[in-house]
């Protein structure tokens, strides 16, 4: 179970949830929120936070994710100094802080009216990765944007929405389901991996050498022959799960709607 909300509010849930499930992680967001507030330190974070059902989860497979290089020379940003080599090619362990993902405030790429909140692709692609599989089923209670929806039908799960405001813009999103399947194409080119593609690319056109770096065997080719005017292997467009594309328009999940006449 994952809870997304203001740290205010999320001392409260965590203590009423511990009572029946088992706290696993506070995860920090790390997404500014407000101004500067007087006499404060500038709040700079939401809290997700991460319950269980027992001792521990059913499903726990946190994606690896890659070092920060620059986005120039794709040269590693931190010096790792003799630890190279031990470093793992699949990604650098998930920690309980998420600073690599940013805010969904500009209206071009909003999908709801002004003022309600949105949540990134990226963060809902990373929660269903680590706490699901292909075919289980996913219950989002506050379905928003269907940002979860969308993701779970992307990734092969099952769901459930939930969503008291008007849900057309859900239905819309679903119709135009092929944005979304873009950005997540492009989300599993940096997963599981200690180098983008793009990285190993810049690395060979600027000559930094990988040196004792473990990469995959399925990028070898982008650190020896990159020199051509060659673009990162893996561009193509990841394909829409079975159920999705072989009937249009049709889903595999329920969405339910508060009627507030009642």
């Amino acid at each position: 179970m994952f809870v997304y909300n203001l740290p205010v509010w999320a001392v409260h849930i965590a203590a009423h949830l511990e009572h029946e499930l088992t706290f696993r992680h506070w995860i920090a967001v790390d997404i500014k929120y407000f101004f500067p507030i007087r006499g404060r330190l500038y709040p700079a974070h939401y809290a997700l936070l991460y319950f269980c059902k027992g001792d521990r989860p059913a499903r726990f497979t946190p994606p690896g994710i890659p070092i920060v290089t620059c986005p120039h020379c794709g040269k590693e940003v931190k010096d790792y100094g003799g630890y190279k080599d031990k470093l793992d090619p699949g990604g650098m362990n998930l920690s309980d802080v998420w600073s690599d993902l940013s805010p969904v405030r500009h209206h071009r790429y909003k999908r709801r009216k002004k003022g309600l909140n949105e949540l990134p692709v990226k963060m809902l692609d990373r929660i269903v990765d680590m706490a699901s599989e292909r075919g289980d089923r996913i219950l989002d209670a506050f379905a928003g944007s269907g940002t979860s929806l969308v993701v779970a039908e992307l990734k092969g799960r099952q769901w459930v929405g939930i969503e008291i405001e008007d849900v057309r813009t859900i239905v819309d999103r679903f119709a135009a389901i092929e944005e979304d399947a873009a950005i997540i194409a492009d989300l599993s080119k940096s997963k599981n991996r200690l180098f983008t593609d793009d990285a190993l690319v810049l690395r060979s056109r600027h000559k930094h050498p990988i040196g004792k770096f473990r990469i995959l065997d399925s990028q070898r080719d982008l650190v020896e022959a990159p020199m051509n005017g060659q673009t990162p292997t893996g561009q193509e467009r990841l394909p829409l799960d079975d159920e999705v594309k072989r009937v249009p328009g049709v889903v595999t999940g329920w969405l339910a709607v508060e009627d507030k006449g009642k």
